[in-house]
């Protein structure tokens, strides 16, 4: 993930942790289509905005190998 987003400064646990939060109902359901649309923001607190944050790299598949 951070290969995609190199100014994500949470843990390794983190992202995991807010897709588990998220709520099981529609809700939850339209924000986890925003984390894989790519679409989803992050707040950088040490800068006051939010960033972009990609988890899949649509464009360039063969990205994605975890090697």
């Amino acid at each position: 993930m951070r290969k995609f987003n190199p100014k994500y400064a949470e843990g390794p646990g983190a992202l995991v942790g807010d897709l588990r939060r998220l709520h099981a109902d529609i809700a939850g359901n339209r924000d986890f289509l925003g984390y894989l649309r790519n679409t989803e923001d992050l707040l950088r607190q040490s800068e006051g905005r939010e960033l972009n944050l990609a988890l899949i790299d649509y464009e360039h598949p063969e990205n994605m190998s975890s090697k």
